[in-house]
């Protein structure tokens, strides 16, 4: 019978943090799309070479920042 409450206590954390992963992501867009873009025009998807602005930084920030959220996840 107490294995029975560990299990269910296990779903409810699970689904908590899962819960609370999704909206500190979601929260985390909405939060740079009004504090750090705002003075940038929007477009649909594009490249370009952006040596002459970022010197490719923000490809290396998001390559990072997906490596590092998958570690994170999968630990």
């Amino acid at each position: 019978m107490n294995s029975q409450n560990d299990s269910a206590n296990f779903n409810i954390r699970k689904k908590v943090v899962t819960g609370s992963t999704l909206s500190a992501i979601g929260g985390s867009y909405v939060i740079l799309n009004v504090l750090w873009y705002k003075d940038y025009p929007r477009s649909s998807f594009h490249s370009f070479n952006d040596n002459n602005e970022w010197l490719q930084m923000d490809k290396a920030g998001h390559a990072f920042s997906a490596y590092t959220l998958s570690s994170i996840a999968t630990n």
